[in-house]
């Protein structure tokens, strides 16, 4: 996938390959830094976005401003196609209208979240349907929303049960997004920002020293050969660290474990 570059204030272009897919460059420098400051640290978000196969895109004044890879594979568009697009036209029109009334109500703060169920379409093709969850944060002056898809390919969205987890989930991960998207740091600090273990919760659960790195790696999301090949030791030991990391949270897979490392904040952005 081509990835767009974004503007930073000073004017330079940050390329990246961390899976999300810019459209436009904004006029606002509060806006730009914000995105710039998003794409230095947002590889565990979008790697733990696709892993969970959770679509996820960024918008402004029904812009499309930025998505990922995700986003992309439900809704079968191009960068070119969506960049002339705005917010709700891939949509069946009848759902449109009620879907950007929602978002104008969030954006003048009448509700603080919606959620609905729409069907995606691309000319006259239905795709399917989807969950839709939208949050509008404020930058500055700037109300920008950010959105969450869930696909009924990916996800049975009949099942009250996990469709309560999925949005437990959303609302850890939108807490994350707008914690970044409110950075005002420096690049240089940004720079050298990176994941770190709370050290207050390494004791409670008793993980060894490896387990925690481990832990930081597939929150990163890098598979078990990735991980092996980064630590220098065999993918059977690091399945074994794995398996001990579940026992010790209680956990049945890896999705759970990295839920529970967002919902007890085992592993923090460094801010």
């Amino acid at each position: 996938m081509y990835i767009q570059g974004i503007t930073n204030p000073n004017k330079k272009i940050l390329k990246t390959d961390q899976g999300i897919t810019n459209l436009h460059n904004l006029s606002s420098p509060e806006l730009e830094e914000a995105f710039y400051f998003i794409h230095l640290n947002s590889r565990w978000l979008l790697e733990l976005l696709n892993r969970l196969k959770i679509g996820f895109y960024i918008f402004f004044d029904f812009r499309y401003i930025a998505y990922n890879n995700q986003f992309a594979e439900i809704i079968q568009y191009e960068p070119s196609d969506l960049n002339h697009l705005k917010v709700g036209d891939v949509v069946f029109e009848r759902e449109r209208k009620m879907l950007r009334h929602e978002i104008k109500k969030l954006q003048e703060a009448q509700t603080g979240a919606f959620d609905s169920r729409l069907t995606i379409i691309k000319g006259n093709k239905e795709l399917g349907s989807v969950e839709y969850f939208s949050f509008i944060t404020s930058i500055e002056k700037y109300p920008v929303g950010v959105a969450y898809v869930l696909d009924e390919k990916d996800h049975d969205l009949t099942n009250k049960t996990q469709m309560k987890i999925n949005y437990s989930i959303i609302v850890e991960l939108q807490d994350k997004v707008e914690q970044m998207l409110h950075l005002n740091q420096n690049v240089s600090m940004m720079e050298s920002t990176g994941l770190k273990l709370r050290e207050d919760l390494h004791s409670e659960y008793d993980l060894t020293r490896r387990e925690q790195e481990v832990l930081q790696y597939i929150f990163k999301g890098y598979s078990n050969a990735q991980i092996a090949r980064t630590l220098s030791i065999s993918k059977r030991t690091v399945e074994f660290h794995r398996s001990n990391l579940m026992e010790k949270t209680g956990t049945k897979n890896g999705v759970e474990l990295l839920y529970f490392a967002l919902k007890t904040r085992l592993i923090d952005q460094v801010s």
